[in-house]
């Protein structure tokens, strides 16, 4: 079972700033390793897109471009943009920048939760 830091450490990893209402930073941290995970930096544009969503919808669909390796100790901004408002659909496209340069782009898809039939 992790420890309480253990958990911190990996809590403080998706913990996003709001710098305007489509902005976001990750404001990087030394955990011993240079390079950043890239499933790390997808659940970072989940959160950061999810952020621009009502509730109910909920990510039914995600599509993914890894376009640089992004820096452990360097921060990261995520832009998010509004492509869709529906009433049951809404889409974001989401790019993570590090040093000025697009390190991921994502498009990801919201669905309006249904009712089971």
């Amino acid at each position: 079972m992790p420890n309480n830091k253990a958990k911190k450490s990996t809590l403080e990893l998706f913990n996003l700033d709001r710098i305007d209402r489509d902005v976001f930073q990750w404001k990087g941290q030394n955990f011993g390793w240079q390079r950043i995970y890239g499933g790390q930096v997808m659940a970072q544009c989940l959160i950061a897109a999810n952020h621009t969503v009502e509730a109910p919808h909920q990510a039914h669909s995600f599509h993914s471009y890894f376009l640089r390796p992004g820096i452990m100790e360097e921060s990261i901004l995520f832009y998010v943009d509004r492509i869709r408002n529906g009433k049951n659909f809404t889409t974001r496209r989401v790019r993570a920048i590090q040093n000025g340069e697009a390190i991921f782009a994502c498009s990801i898809s919201f669905q309006k939760k249904e009712k089971r039939v």
